[in-house]
């Protein structure tokens, strides 16, 4: 497969339309702008992506590997490269990963492609011309946006992989009132009596995965999914539907260029024209003094990701006032999506909890994609409210990461009061001292035995975005303490239970791979950052909007999904740039 990315030598000091960012919102302003407007004599559009490229074969599949892609964010300072593929952002109160790279997330998430409930739509916080758009504009969006990202189910053809197996033991022994869900009620009468589950549903996810070998429809041929288990580390066979198999080939295709290693630090606005600050990573400007480089545009299109389209718009607030002035509300309203990471431990049957990094993926007993199976909670009592409803999905540990699992886990396992797991007979000590060296992985111990419970539900939005000492800061006091937390625990405590396995919750902050807002939707400039089409608000006299610039990605939804959000991104960019071509933009 050929390269998408341009050398960094030939960015072009102006540009029509500049688009900050390759995840969904980017990837999908890229291939509909240029489609549209890529004909015109002269019309250039550029993609600047902080991350590098990988094409399938380059992601890593080894510990060594995966630790050198991996850059971490501390109150500190920052460790590894910033073009790494796993970006880790610490906080005291929240931490966030997030994949850095061309294609944004969508080479490290598990591309689950659900809609979240009408409901959520409801919400008042959303604009009301969104909200009266609902049944046409929007839902048209997803069409179109799942119509290029192509999710499929897991074929029935091929052999059921051993989590979704215990995924659905869960659900059909919570469904029937039989001895082993007594049992373990009557031994544990201390724990919480466990919800309702009468409307749980249990299902094949929608998953961006490609099962067989075929031509996609931006035209790339695909490989079918060897069920190796490591879509969390990169797809190195290429079945994942990534946007460097979509979305991006497209607007490459219609003549955009897409650029690598070039981080966005702000935005100016000089006569009528956008001015962007950007610095070039991995080329050793960052050892010595070196000023900041600059483009212009007449339009930009913001889609960093939530934190990076905060950071972005909270540094250039300064330089774009008195003449124009950002809502108060930039930076406020963030949500983790009500994600959770959560474990049964060393069950009575084997999960295959683990990818197969560089051994060969098994093809008799296969560990499958990173998530297939669903335990849909949304409706799961009549008249339940919205922001009780959770999904579980099933999970896996990447290869890459597989060998120091246990002993993190382990230690997870002692934190929240459990006993220590008794297919752990090595001291802890001892493996995590081994965390660099080569670790032997017992895939048939208690970690071969462990299922893994990616979930997400609502929370409060109650998060905040703001720079301190120039660095990016989520602040929620007590975010690990909402209401959705408590709904978690009691659902999976005593499903874990029923596998026979410890429950081994997340006792720390907060981990999410989901954040959403800070640059929320609104009716106006004192409800939120945005209108409803992504346009930014002027909080100024003078024009309600600031001229040509936009914001399209997962900062402008001001409240938890629910769900997986990839796909509700998605349709949210898809409507977003129908109505601004209409308006004869961008």
């Amino acid at each position: 497969m050929a390269r998408l990315s341009s050398p960094i030598r030939d960015l072009k000091p102006h540009y029509d339309v500049v688009v900050v960012g390759s995840g969904y919102g980017g990837a999908i302003a890229a291939a509909r702008f240029t489609a549209a407007l890529g004909h015109r004599p002269g019309w250039r559009l550029c993609v600047l992506e902080q991350g590098r490229e990988f094409r399938p074969g380059e992601f890593p599949d080894t510990l060594a590997g995966a630790l050198a892609e991996l850059q971490v964010d501390l109150p500190d300072g920052h460790l590894n490269r910033r073009a790494g593929l796993y970006d880790l952002r610490m906080n005291g109160d929240v931490s966030v990963i997030q994949g850095c790279g061309l294609g944004g997330g969508s080479l490290i998430n598990a591309g689950v492609a659900l809609c979240p409930d009408d409901e959520v739509f409801l919400d008042p916080r959303w604009p009301a011309a969104l909200r009266t758009d609902l049944h046409h504009g929007l839902r048209r969006g997803f069409v179109s946006a799942a119509a290029m990202l192509e999710p499929d189910t897991y074929p029935n053809r091929l052999p059921v992989p051993r989590k979704v197996e215990e995924l659905q033991r869960i659900h059909d022994i919570a469904r029937r009132e039989d001895g082993q869900r007594e049992d373990w009620n009557r031994q544990n009468p201390d724990r919480e009596l466990p919800r309702p589950w009468e409307g749980a549903r249990f299902g094949r996810l929608p998953i961006n995965v490609t099962f067989t070998d075929r031509r996609n429809a931006a035209g790339v041929q695909q490989q079918a999914c060897r069920l190796c288990g490591d879509c969390m580390s990169g797809c190195n066979y290429g079945a994942k539907n990534t946007l460097a198999m979509n979305y991006l080939p497209v607007a490459r295709r219609h003549g955009a260029e897409l650029f690598t290693g070039v981080r966005v630090t702000r935005l100016e606005r000089r006569g009528e024209r956008w001015l962007i600050r950007y610095e070039v990573l991995d080329c050793g400007r960052d050892r010595f003094d070196a000023p900041e480089m600059f483009l212009s545009a007449d339009a930009v299109v913001l889609a960093a990701g939530t934190l990076g389209t905060a950071e972005i718009l909270l540094r250039s607030r300064e330089r774009l006032e008195p003449r124009f002035k950002l809502s108060d509300r930039l930076g406020t309203g963030l949500s983790v999506n009500g994600d959770y990471l959560a474990f049964a431990w060393n069950g009575a049957r084997r999960t295959n909890p683990f990818g197969a990094g560089r051994r060969l993926p098994d093809k008799v007993d296969p560990v499958g994609p990173l998530a297939a199976a669903i335990i849909d909670l949304r409706r799961a009592r009549a008249g339940q409210p919205l922001d009780d409803g959770i999904v579980v999905e099933e999970g896996v540990m990447a290869g890459a990461v597989a060998p120091i699992f246990p002993a993190l886990l382990a230690l997870a396992a002692l934190g929240a009061g459990e006993a220590p797991p008794a297919g752990l007979a090595r001291p802890l000590g001892v493996a995590l001292r081994r965390l660099g060296r080569r670790v032997r992985l017992d895939r048939g111990g208690a970690g071969g035995r462990t299922l893994v419970y990616l979930v997400m539900g609502h929370d409060g939005a109650g998060g905040r975005v703001e720079l301190e000492d120039d660095r990016p800061v989520v602040r929620w006091p007590g975010a690990e303490h909402q209401r959705f937390v408590d709904v978690i625990h009691e659902y999976l405590r005593p499903a874990s239970g029923w596998l026979r396995a410890a429950y081994v919750p997340n006792t720390s902050r907060l981990i999410t791979a989901h954040t959403l807002g800070g640059a929320g939707m609104g009716e106006d400039a004192g409800h939120g950052v945005v209108d409803h089409e992504g346009c930014v608000f002027n909080a100024a006299k003078g024009p309600p909007v600031l001229p040509r610039l936009y914001v399209c990605d997962g900062s402008v939804i001001p409240r938890s999904i629910g769900v997986n959000p990839l796909l509700t991104i998605s349709a949210l960019a898809e409507r977003a740039c129908v109505r601004i071509l209409a308006a004869g933009g961008p």
